[in-house]
C-alpha cells in the first residue's frame, strides 16, 4: 500500500471518529475540473458557481482527505503528486458511477411491468392520467401506456390481448364476457355567457334553452361524422329538447365554440369531461343530470390473471370516489 493510501485511510479514521463529513459527487466533479483546467476560476465558470465557492469545496475536500491536492503560490495553482493519483482513481470511480446509472435505468425499464390502457377519447385520458400517475408512484415497477381507438376497435384490441384495460361506455361491454367495474358518469354541461339572462338562474335544463342559439361542442367531430353518430346525436337533440335546427351550430374546436359563444351570444353544450379545456371567464357553467347525453363509463378487462398488474390497478381504482371526481379533476 502506498503512502497516499495510508494518509487517506488515516485521515478517514480520524474524521469519522470525530463525526467528519463524507465527500460527495459534487466535490469530486469540482476536483476533476480544477485538475483538468488547472485553474479555480476556469473550473468555477464551467460549473456556474463562484470562484470562492469552488475554492471552498476544494479546501473542504483536502481537509477531508488530510492531503494537499494543490499548491497555491503567487496566484498560481500547482498539482501535487497526490492529486495525480487521486485524479486517476476518481476518474475510474466516476466512470463506473455513470455506467451504473445507465445500467440501473436500463434494468428498471427492462423489468417494469407494462399496463396498456385503451381509451376512445383524448378527454378520457386527460381525466384519468392523474390517477394513473398516483398509481405509478405507488407501484414504481409499473409503466402505464395509453392507446386511442374507436369504441368497437377498443373491444377488439382488448379481446386479442393487445390492451389490458379499456375505459368505455358500459353499454358497449354488456354481455361480452369481460370483467368490468363502473367508473363515472359523464354528464351534460351547459356553458352560458354571463351577459345572457340565463346566467342568473340557479339551475338549467334543456327545456330552458328554447329559442336560444347554441353551439354543440364535440371535439371528436370527425369520428362522429365518419361513424354516423353525429346525425344520431343531433336527432336526439331535436327529439328530446326544444332546440330548433336553425339555432344549432356544431363545432369540433374549443376555441371556435368560445368565439361563437362570445360573438353570437351562443350557449355551449358539451360533455362534463370537456370542461378541463375551457376557460370559465365570463361564462357560467351548469351540469345537467338525467340527460339523454349522460353516459356511464366503465373499466373493462378480459383476464385478471394473465397480467399481475391488473389486480393492483383495479384495487387502486376501486378506492377512488368517482362522485364528482370527473368534474373536479377536469377543473385542475
Amino acid at each position: 500500500m502506498g503512502i497516499i493510501d495510508k494518509n487517506i485511510i488515516t485521515f478517514y479514521n480520524k474524521t469519522h471518529k470525530k463525526g467528519g463529513s463524507i465527500m460527495n459527487l459534487n466535490k469530486l466533479q469540482y476536483f476533476m475540473s480544477v485538475y483538468e483546467e488547472g485553474s479555480i476560476t476556469a473550473a468555477a465558470k464551467k460549473h456556474f458557481v463562484s470562484q470562492v465557492a469552488m475554492s471552498q469545496q476544494i479546501m473542504s475536500l483536502e481537509e477531508e482527505l488530510g492531503i494537499k491536492l494543490f499548491l497555491r503560490e503567487k496566484n498560481r495553482l500547482y498539482q501535487t503528486s497526490a492529486s495525480h493519483y487521486f485524479y486517476e482513481e476518481i476518474r475510474k470511480i466516476l466512470k463506473s458511477y455513470d455506467k451504473l446509472v445507465v445500467d440501473i435505468r436500463n434494468y428498471a425499464n427492462d423489468n417494469k411491468k407494462l399496463l396498456r390502457i385503451g381509451v376512445n377519447y383524448y378527454s378520457l385520458y386527460e381525466w384519468i392520467k392523474n390517477y394513473t400517475r398516483q398509481f405509478e408512484k405507488l407501484f414504481q415497477d409499473v409503466s402505464i401506456t395509453f392507446e386511442f381507438y374507436p369504441s368497437n376497435e377498443l373491444i377488439i384490441q382488448l379481446d386479442k390481448g393487445f390492451l389490458d384495460i379499456i375505459i368505455i361506455w358500459d353499454e358497449y361491454v354488456k354481455n361480452l364476457g369481460f370483467y368490468s367495474q363502473p367508473a363515472f358518469q359523464s354528464r351534460s354541461a351547459v356553458l352560458v355567457p354571463c351577459k345572457s339572462p340565463l346566467s342568473h338562474r340557479e339551475s338549467l335544463s334543456f327545456d330552458d334553452l328554447k329559442q336560444e342559439k347554441v353551439v354543440i361542442l364535440i371535439e371528436e367531430l370527425p369520428y362522429y361524422k365518419r361513424t354516423g353518430h353525429l346525425n344520431s346525436l343531433l336527432n336526439d337533440f331535436y327529439r328530446y329538447t326544444p332546440l330548433q335546427k336553425s339555432d344549432v351550430a356544431v363545432s369540433g374546436n374549443v376555441n371556435e365554440a368560445l368565439l361563437l359563444s362570445s360573438e353570437e351570444n351562443r350557449v355551449i353544450i358539451t360533455y362534463e369531461d370537456k370542461l378541463y379545456k375551457i376557460s370559465l371567464t365570463d361564462i357560467r357553467q351548469y351540469l345537467i343530470d338525467n340527460s339523454f347525453m349522460n353516459n356511464q363509463f366503465a373499466f373493462a378487462w378480459k383476464d385478471s390473471d394473465h397480467n399481475n398488474v391488473i389486480k393492483p390497478f383495479i384495487n387502486f381504482i376501486s378506492q377512488v370516489d368517482w362522485t364528482n371526481s370527473s368534474y373536479q379533476h377536469s377543473r385542475q
